[in-house]
Formats: C-alpha cells, structure tokens, sequence
C-alpha cells in the first residue's frame, strides 16, 4: 500500500504547467484572470470580495430542488435490487451497506469540491455553460487522454444505467397490467420499446434545471412505495405469510461481492453529480445537499431492506429472484406500489441520461437550444439502450461488473485522485501559491486509490466464478426468441 501511495503522490503533485485552455492560453501565475466583464488582478491574499470564487446562478437550481434530483437519481434501482442482495450476502452487507454510503458521501464532497475548484481555475467555464463538467475535471486535472478516458467511461456506464432502469420499469408495467388484466398476456419484449416512447419527450429537456419537478416527483412516489412496502411486511408478519430470514446460509464471498458491486451500480451517481452542481443557484453548497440527500437515502434502504429481510429474506436468496417486486404477494399493496415507482423510474433515466445527452451535443457541436440536432441525437441514443435491454433481457448478471469497475474508475478513484491534484494548484484568494492537501484527508484519498485496483480485481474475479458455478441468469435476447428471453 505505501509504495502504491508514493506513487500516486508523485503522480498527483506534479508541479508541471496546468493544461492548456480551449483558447490555447494557460491559466498559471498569470497577472490576471480575465472574467466575463472585468480583469481581477492577483496580487494579495487579503483582497476583499473573493470574486474568484463566489460565482452564482440566479436561475439556478435551490438547494431543495438540487436534493431531490439526488435523491431521486440516487435511489434508482437500488430500491428493488438491493434487497435481494442482502439476502444473498448475509447479515455483512448491513454493516458494508453503511461502510459504502460513507464512502459515496465522501468521494461526492471530494467530487464537488473539484469542480468548484476547476472553475475557479479556468475562466471558460465561468463564463459559459458547460456541457461535460465531469471531465473538465479530468482535463484540468490530468489532461486530453484522461479526459478522453472518463468520457468512454461515463458514456458506457450510463447507457448500461438507462438499459438496467428500463428493464425494471417494463417489468413493472408488465406486473401492472397483469395485474389490473388477469386475462391480457403481455409480452416482456414488446414493453421496452413502449416505454422508451413514453420516456423520450422528457429527455429532450435541456438541463438539471429544466426537470427539476421531476426530481419531486420521484422523491414523492419513492416514498409513497416505501410505506407500502413496509405496511405489506407487517401484514404478511400478522397472517404469518412470507418465506422469513435466510436460513442455513452461511456467509458467501461470491454473493458479498456481488453486494458490492450492485450497490455501485444502484446507489452510487457520480458521474451526475458535477452536471446538476452546475446547474445550482450556490454550488459551494453541493456537499450540504448531498449529505441530506444521502441520509435520506440510507433511511430509505434500511427501512425497505430489513423488514422484507426478515419477512421474505428466504425467498430472496433464489438466484431467479433478481428484484424485491418478484417476492412481493400479488394484491392491492403490490399494484399500487408498481405503479408509484414507474413515474420514479422514468425520471431517474432522465437525470441519468441527461449529462451523457449533453456531452454528446457538446462533442458534435450541437447547438446549446432545443434543436434537431438534439432530438435525432438523444433519440439514437435512447434506441441504443432499447437495443441493449432487448438483447440482455436479464441485465442483472452484468450489474455487478459494471458497478465494480467503471463505477469504481467514477465513483471512487477519480474523486480523490482528481482532488489530490487539483487542490495545491487551486487559486486561493487571487494567489497561486502551492498549498499542501490536509494531512487526513490525503489518507484517505491514497487508501481509496489503493484499494480501487484489488476492489476491481476482486469483484470482476467472483462474478465469473458466480457464471462458472451457473448462479447467474443467462437467457438469449429477445429479437431471438422473445417467449423463452425473460424467463
């Protein structure tokens, strides 16, 4: 582990020039930082106003609506899929469950603190809106190739996102509409392709700022299906209904792991997080809302996880069950529950899919106004991810891997390695005198770097032996055969 940390801290604190500006000038120990209306002269530390830093967004998004699209986007799948996870895990995963919402909350501060100080260190993005923050934070950190890096990685990421949360949503409005029609029978294959219809207006929004509603929405029926969840728990408790805890289960590696990797998957949105900071009013105000984003977020999981833990965890552990919705009893509880976490859904892919649409119109120099352009290009993309949700119709095999690596290259080796090098370049009160990171929090970047490797290694590691030992679902795609595909 040392020599893993003297590495990266050579690599971090290189004292090399700052990378270019788009314009081709370096922002460096310059005389000026030039702004939109006026030039600011670095001279003194003690030079009132701190305009450097104090840019705001009168039109942007409060701190209120900025916690809801959190929330929204970061409760996701996690909601349906976590559950059984734990079950699989054992009693480990309720302790690695806080263990790893600690460390999203702290690679989300370390995320956000980095964008502020890309800001403040290149003018161009102050002075206009920009389309892929995240990796300007690459860029301004490390460069051309790892910005290129982390746009190949958010790009792979998020469609496989949207193709997962569509997948949950058609299964349902399937669970609906049996329901509501004993005698209808709905094919699975032919619901994606319904739902990306239905799905496609609201991702032609421009911005965080254009949906904020949505993010309300999706908070409220989130917690309307909690309540439900939990109310069906106490009645299945009351009749004795229900499968009870896991029995006879010791704990499985395999199945921790794979834990782990859903919950990347599930519940950690880094690669959001820069794009609805840019569009707050104060964005010095993002690790605040997040923090209460993420403590509503870990209530919400512990309230739905140990109740249907206790109540149907033996079900759970079937490695056919994939989501909570397959154990709940059918009835009114389980409709009305359905139909609360479809409008959910449908926004968590719209947030989700918002920073990928945006820095594809940035990459092909599409204009920033609702346009053509905009349509064919968020249309194509939403047409991919219906391609990849027809053809793994049972994409939770794959969760675990792409939660555990590109999700770990997002969510917890790009925050500390961007934030140990960025903040002694940072521009403090006008001066670009070189500053030192804190000494605990430089431990805790250098053992989130080190880990990242062996976490990666680890988890890709068991979920091949999971597909070698036969406990993942495998079924052909449905433009292959659609009545054996999503069995």
């Amino acid at each position: 582990m040392s020599g893993i940390a003297a590495s990266v801290s050579s690599f971090v604190s290189d004292e090399s020039d700052p990378p270019l500006f788009d314009n081709g000038e370096v922002l460096g120990r310059s005389e000026f930082i030039s702004l939109s209306d006026e030039e600011i002269p670095l001279t003194s530390p003690t030079d009132p106003g701190d305009k450097v830093a104090d840019f705001k967004n009168q039109k942007g998004l409060n701190d209120w609506q900025t916690g809801f699209l959190l929330f929204g986007a970061t409760v996701g799948t996690g909601i349906f899929v976590l559950p059984p996870c734990f079950a699989k895990a054992g009693y480990a995963a309720f302790f690695l469950f806080i263990v790893l919402l600690c460390q999203s909350h702290y690679c989300g501060v370390l995320l956000g603190r980095c964008w502020v100080m890309t800001k403040e260190r290149n003018p161009f993005y102050r002075e206009s809106h920009v389309r892929y923050p995240y990796a300007a934070i690459a860029y301004e950190a490390f460069g051309y190739w790892i910005k290129w890096l982390y746009i190949v990685i958010i790009t792979v990421f998020t469609i496989s996102n949207m193709a997962a949360i569509l997948l949950v949503v058609s299964d349902l409005f399937v669970t609906v509409m049996e329901q509501l029609f004993s005698n209808l029978e709905t094919s699975f294959c032919s619901v994606p392709p319904i739902m990306a219809a239905i799905i496609m207006p609201f991702m032609l929004l421009g911005t965080p700022n254009d949906f904020w509603l949505g993010g309300i929405l999706g908070t409220l029926t989130t917690i309307l299906a909690t309540i439900l969840v939990f109310c069906q728990t106490i009645i299945d408790v009351h009749r004795g209904a229900g499968s009870g805890p896991p029995s006879g289960r010791t704990m499985s590696t395999t199945a921790l792991f794979s834990f782990v990797g859903t919950f990347f998957f599930a519940a950690e949105s880094h690669n959001i997080y820069p794009t609805i900071q840019h569009d707050m009013a104060n964005q010095k105000r993002f690790s605040p809302t997040l923090a209460a984003s993420n403590i509503a977020v870990g209530l919400t999981f512990i309230v739905i996880t140990i109740p249907t833990y206790i109540v149907y965890g033996d079900a759970m552990t079937s490695l056919q069950v994939e989501s909570l919705m397959q154990v709940l009893p059918d009835g009114l509880i389980r409709l009305l529950c359905s139909m609360a976490m479809m409008p959910h859904f449908i926004v968590a892919i719209v947030v989700f899919a918002n920073p990928l649409n945006q820095q594809m119109e940035e990459l092909l120099d599409i204009p920033i106004g609702f346009c053509w352009q905009r349509c064919a290009i968020r249309g194509s993309l939403l047409f991919g991810v219906v391609f990849i949700a027809e053809t793994v119709p049972h994409f939770g095999v794959l969760i675990p891997f792409v939660g555990g690596t590109l999700l770990s290259l997002m969510s917890l080796l790009g925050p500390p390695v961007f934030y140990l090098r960025l903040y002694p370049k940072q521009a403090f009160k006008y001066t670009w005198e070189s500053r030192s990171v804190p000494r605990r929090e430089r431990f805790i970047c250098y053992f989130l770097i080190g880990i990242t490797p062996l976490f990666i290694f680890t988890i890709i590691y068991t979920g091949i032996a999971a597909i070698v030992r036969d406990e993942s679902v495998f079924t052909v795609p449905c433009y292959v055969n659609a009545s054996q595909a999503h069995i």
